[in-house]
C-alpha cells in the first residue's frame, strides 16, 4: 500500500476505502486528548478541514507552542518529518504540518482497518 503523497491524494483515497468518516472520528479523537476543544463535523468538506487544521495549527504555533508540541505527540507526527519541513515562514509551515497530521491519522485509521 502506497500512502499519500499529497492532501488531494488523501482525500481521494480516504473516499475510495470509505475512510473519511473514521478520518474525522480519528482526528476528533486525537484533537480531545490534547485537550484541544475543537469538534469536526462528518459533513465537513475536504478543503474545509484542511483549512480548519491549519488555522488550528498556525494558531497554536503562535500562541500555544505547548499544546502545539502536546498534539503532535498525541497523533504521534514523525519527529524527523518534522524536522525536515521549511520553518521559514509560519502559514507554509502549518500547512506542511497539516499534511503531516492527516497523513498520520490516515496511516492509523488505514492500518486499524487493514489488520482488523
Amino acid at each position: 500500500m502506497q500512502f499519500p503523497k499529497t492532501l488531494e491524494n488523501l482525500f481521494e483515497m480516504a473516499a475510495e476505502f470509505g475512510f473519511y468518516s473514521k478520518l474525522i472520528a480519528q482526528l476528533n479523537k486525537d484533537f480531545l486528548l490534547a485537550n484541544l476543544d475543537v469538534v469536526f463535523d462528518n459533513s465537513i468538506s475536504p478543503n474545509c478541514l484542511k483549512e480548519k487544521v491549519q488555522n488550528i495549527v498556525l494558531e497554536l504555533l503562535n500562541n500555544d507552542y505547548d499544546s502545539y508540541l502536546k498534539l503532535l505527540y498525541i497523533i504521534d507526527v514523525s519527529e524527523y518529518k518534522l524536522k525536515r519541513l521549511n520553518g521559514g515562514d509560519f502559514v507554509v509551515l502549518s500547512e506542511q504540518i497539516c499534511f503531516e497530521i492527516l497523513l498520520r491519522v490516515w496511516e492509523k485509521v488505514w492500518y486499524r482497518n487493514h489488520y482488523k
